[in-house]
């Protein structure tokens, strides 16, 4: 089996620890695997995988939803050593990209002003609100292995949601959907 220029060019890339620079786009794992056993039977040279943070296995985020009974949620990256008074952690929710990725956007979250209700959005100005923190990077587009982002909306109390859980967001629970911000990549707890 040859390879084509293309597979080379990738495996060369990640034998020389070039992978940040090739576009994920640019090549699916089966074209990695088949670039890899042709450079393989053609050289008799073993390829690396590629490592975790890659551009082909960005590095991820885990992160974690926190509550206050009837007022609001926040989200922040991984487990929070302290907590504000009255706030229970839900534990890890989603995953972000941790660097800017093709066809991606920032995640943000955000705090309406004078409250303590704060909001995931795509938008840097935060809806006019409180800019919190950056979370990370989500793609608007799905993607192989990402899941959908959906944002709710409790108009009883003001208060928003996102979730990787559609049924959260359904009148029974309160909460409206206001459908799908972004897609993220799908982890494992």
């Amino acid at each position: 089996m040859r390879s084509s220029p293309k597979s080379a060019a990738l495996i060369i890339a990640f034998c020389l620890g070039w992978a940040s620079h090739v576009p994920a786009e640019e090549a699916s794992p089966a074209e990695l695997l088949d670039a890899t056993t042709s450079l393989e039977e053609s050289t008799s040279i073993t390829a690396a995988p590629a490592p975790r943070g890659s551009a082909i296995f960005p590095s991820r985020v885990k992160i974690h939803r926190y509550r206050r009974t009837g007022t609001s949620h926040f989200f922040r990256p991984g487990p929070q050593a302290t907590l504000p008074a009255g706030w229970v952690e839900e534990g890890a929710q989603l995953h972000v990209f941790q660097n800017e990725v093709t066809n991606g956007t920032a995640l943000f979250a955000c705090q309406i002003t004078n409250t303590d209700r704060q909001f995931p959005s795509l938008d840097a100005a935060c809806e006019g609100q409180v800019l919190q923190s950056r979370l990370g990077y989500v793609r608007r587009e799905a993607f192989p292995g990402s899941t959908p982002l959906h944002r709710c909306y409790n108009p009883t109390v003001g208060i928003h949601l996102a979730t990787v859980n559609p049924g959260e967001c359904v009148p029974a629970t309160g909460f409206n959907d206001e459908g799908v911000i972004a897609h993220v990549p799908t982890g494992f707890f």
